[in-house]
């Protein structure tokens, strides 16, 4: 991550950050178990891996939770990269089990890398817009333009 900021910080192209995290992943633990809860984290992690572009870098973030540092894209292509990437695996998880009761969802707070003043920065950033995904009502990608 601290190679990409000082490259788009020396180069001027966008780079923008995501994080994104399973939601209700702890009720997922205690109504299905936590082999569920790990199969779930191990899908997204694919999910992400296959969706996103090479040039892209994801790792796990803490719990459910994955970082994203998306180079030479501005905040608002990778709103709507990470909003598309949500809907294929909100459609992909609803047939996860033989019952069909455990539809999982993701939610994720998006910010321009390049704008931000520090590392440190830029993680606040997406951290508080998941928050504030989380708090109005999950499922759902918030960046820039949802202040």
């Amino acid at each position: 991550m601290e190679v990409e900021f000082a490259r788009a910080q020396r180069s001027g192209t966008p780079t923008s950050l995501a994080l994104i995290d399973i939601d209700h992943v702890g009720a997922l633990n205690a109504h299905h178990g936590h082999a569920s809860g790990d199969y779930v984290i191990r899908l997204l992690a694919e999910h992400l891996t296959q969706q996103l572009r090479f040039i892209d870098h994801v790792g796990r973030y803490a719990g459910g939770a994955f970082c994203v540092v998306l180079p030479h894209c501005s905040p608002e292509d990778a709103q709507h990269a990470i909003e598309r990437i949500r809907l294929q695996f909100q459609s992909q998880t609803q047939m996860i089990n033989d019952r069909g009761d455990l539809g999982v969802t993701f939610s994720a707070g998006v910010a321009g890398l390049h704008d931000a003043p520090s590392v440190e920065a830029g993680l606040d950033a997406i951290d508080q817009r998941l928050y504030r995904a989380k708090l109005a009502g999950r499922n759902r990608v918030l960046g820039n333009g949802d202040e």
